[in-house]
């Protein structure tokens, strides 16, 4: 076959390696010339002194193009043009990674990994849960022989990378966490910095101006955008934002020692966002014991939802999100993207939550 029109046409300003801008190109030469299935492909050598590159990038290049069913190697033999034609992935296995090991939370992770199994186990794939870093994902796809991933619970400072590799074609999703706005079509979860202003919102409309923030201190990524959310959303409404309002603990003690002091202030929040519902049954436990009534001396709200807030007296006001809704358009995003198709719109309505009004909060003057 001959190479008419092939050129290293790519952007030498890029983040992405070498091999993996080549990979691209070939991709878009293929796609042109429209190549049909088991046609001989040039071999590495020959292609490197063509493009005046080195037989080690081409033959990376191409090992992309192998893992994304593109190209297919016999050995012995070379390489050839695979039958695309089912548009069907090489592997029938997808991952779930994560940079944490990944623990039961009836709250979230439950949710999401129940829906996203759910979703795979019904088109017949394997699905596979991995420890590792953004660096790591295209050598945990290439060694566990992965059709695409979705990252669970990213750190903002994994966009960068994330970016990265979706531009270089990666099928790649990720789910709550840091939601990257520049990829709404697959990164997909609510948006903690925006539930977060939401909340101070709608207590401020209670008439509420005092608003505390409480949170555990284990550091997760959501803490700190939630907690970002709830300064905006009180600068937002010109309401002061005292050091003694917001408090993250590390105990139980902790708590109880945080409201003490708050119960003999007459400055003290008549509103108290909670970061996590996890403490929730602790924060009831620890204010009806300073004989404070939720729901008419205090107000309490919280994010997220689960069954037994509404077992509490009086029931957790909270924002809910759409975890399931969120999880299987990821799934579906990702069976597109292995499918070679480009990821559907995405409706934005799925980052809001949804708001649950219950007792735990009251109007006041």
């Amino acid at each position: 076959m001959t190479l008419d029109g092939l050129k290293l046409d790519y952007d030498r300003h890029s983040n992405l390696p070498k091999y993996q801008r080549l990979a691209k190109c070939l991709e878009e030469w293929i796609r042109e010339k429209k190549l049909p299935a088991g046609t001989k492909f040039p071999g590495d050598r020959q292609l490197a002194e063509y493009l005046s590159t080195t037989p080690v990038t081409v033959s990376k290049s191409l090992n992309e193009l192998t893992r994304k069913g593109i190209l297919e190697r016999k050995v012995g033999s070379g390489t050839y043009i695979a039958d695309t034609s089912d548009a069907g992935p090489r592997y029938r296995r997808v991952g779930i990674i994560c940079h944490e090991i990944i623990r039961a939370d009836p709250v979230y992770v439950d949710p999401v990994l129940s829906a996203f199994y759910g979703y795979w186990k019904e088109k017949g794939y394997q699905v596979v849960s991995l420890l590792g870093q953004p660096e790591n994902y295209e050598k945990l796809i290439r060694e566990y022989e992965l059709a695409g991933a979705m990252a669970l619970l990213p750190t903002e400072a994994f966009a960068p990378d994330i970016r990265r590799l979706c531009e270089a074609g990666m099928p790649l999703v990720t789910i709550g966490g840091y939601a990257i706005p520049e990829l709404p079509e697959i990164s997909l979860g609510t948006n903690h910095v925006r539930t977060g202003e939401l909340l101070v919102k709608y207590l401020h409309s209670l008439g509420h101006r005092r608003i505390g923030f409480i949170a555990d201190d284990s550091g997760r990524s959501s803490i700190a955008l939630r907690a970002r959310g709830y300064a905006n959303g009180m600068w937002e409404a010109g309401l002061p934002v005292k050091p003694e309002w917001k408090t993250f603990f590390s105990n139980h003690e902790d708590l109880r020692t945080y409201f003490s002091g708050h119960r003999q202030s007459p400055d003290r929040p008549s509103a108290y966002i909670i970061g996590s519902v996890n403490y929730a049954i602790s924060i009831y436990n620890i204010l009806q014991e300073l004989q404070l009534t939720i729901g008419e001396d205090v107000s309490l709200i919280s994010f997220d939802d689960v069954d037994y807030l509404l077992q509490l007296n009086p029931p957790l006001t909270v924002f809910r999100q759409r975890i399931t809704e969120f999880t299987t358009v990821a799934a579906c995003q990702l069976e597109r993207m292995i499918r070679r198709q480009p990821p559907a719109p995405v409706d934005p309505e799925l980052q809001e939550p949804v708001l649950l009004k219950r007792k735990s909060c009251c109007k006041i003057n």
